[in-house]
């Protein structure tokens, strides 16, 4: 099973603030997340994917 990390983890890892990841978590836009009683965990995968789907290409102007 892959390490579990908090929120605090998880904001210092990727310079994300813990109050715009508790944020997105209560806008449901945010990565998945495991309840476990009050606790909130993250997985780092899930972390990762969620970042790689938030990518935005901007296209050069005149080639569109």
């Amino acid at each position: 099973m892959e390490k579990l990390y908090t929120t605090r983890e998880i904001s210092i890892e990727y310079g994300i603030s813990e109050g715009w990841l508790r944020k997105l978590r209560h806008m449901r836009k945010g990565p998945k997340y495991h309840k476990l009683g009050r606790a909130i965990r993250y997985r780092q995968s899930d972390v990762k994917t969620w970042l790689e789907q938030a990518i935005v290409t901007v296209e050069p102007e005149g080639l569109v």
